[in-house]
């Protein structure tokens, strides 16, 4: 999944001269906590509601109460964005959108292509992107794996439920101190062989949750299920 599929193409922007109290209120018409600032076409910079409401003097101010919401709601965004703003190209990953949120601790990219804006994507945006791609709201049977070293693969995982004419929804594997995991998501319970099928392959299973659908083809409630009950 990339960047274009997520980000919002209509971006709405404020020009570097545009007043603050105008992006203010671009942000609540709008219910958005960010905006891209442009300057002769292109991007200058961003601003967030954190940062306009920033820009008020602090109490020790010697402005009075009548002077500081005057001169703070006309003053130019450009004194409270943040300038050459992090951006993404629409055709990374949305998973490296995730990283870069994560390590600079900000909640949205400006996507550019072309020294142009195209479009925007946030922290909801990636978050609604990793539900679907887990295939959270889908039912089913899900399954967590422990691989053991130069014992199993996820290859090995896959060809067992293969052989069990188990579909899989999706995959995830990660590391957890010095071991390596897997959590799968199969379309349905499918016959319990698959279990014993993976556990032959080295995969120790750890965790199994059902989650039934209901008429419309939404996942239910989610029913933890001992890891014993593949032995039965």
């Amino acid at each position: 999944m990339l960047v274009k599929d997520r980000m919002t193409r209509e971006v709405a922007t404020v020009q570097a001269e545009t007043p603050i109290y105008e992006a203010l209120t671009q942000m609540e018409q709008r219910h958005i906590r960010r905006l891209p600032v442009m300057r002769r076409g292109r991007i200058a910079g961003i601003v967030t509601y954190t940062d306009l409401m920033r820009v008020y003097p602090s109490p020790a101010s010697t402005l009075t109460a009548w002077e500081i919401p005057h001169l703070v709601m006309h003053a130019p965004v450009k004194e409270a964005m943040t300038p050459d703003p992090i951006t993404i190209h629409p055709n990374a990953p949305v998973e490296e959108a995730a990283r870069l949120m994560r390590r600079h601790k900000i909640g949205g990219l400006p996507v550019v292509e072309d020294r142009k804006l195209v479009g925007i994507i946030t922290e909801s945006d990636i978050f609604e992107a990793m539900v679907d791609l887990m295939g959270v709201d889908r039912g089913g049977l899900r399954v967590t794996v422990e691989l053991a070293r130069g014992a199993a693969s996820l290859c090995a995982v896959t060809k067992a439920l293969e052989e069990s004419g188990v579909h899989l929804l999706s995959v995830v594997s990660y590391r957890e101190g010095d071991r390596e995991r897997a959590v799968l998501r199969l379309s349905a319970t499918g016959p319990i062989d698959v279990l014993h099928r993976m556990a032959a392959h080295g995969a120790q299973v750890v965790h199994l949750q059902l989650r039934p659908e209901d008429e419309n083809g939404r996942a239910g409630s989610p029913c933890t299920a001992p890891v014993s009950a593949m032995a039965q």
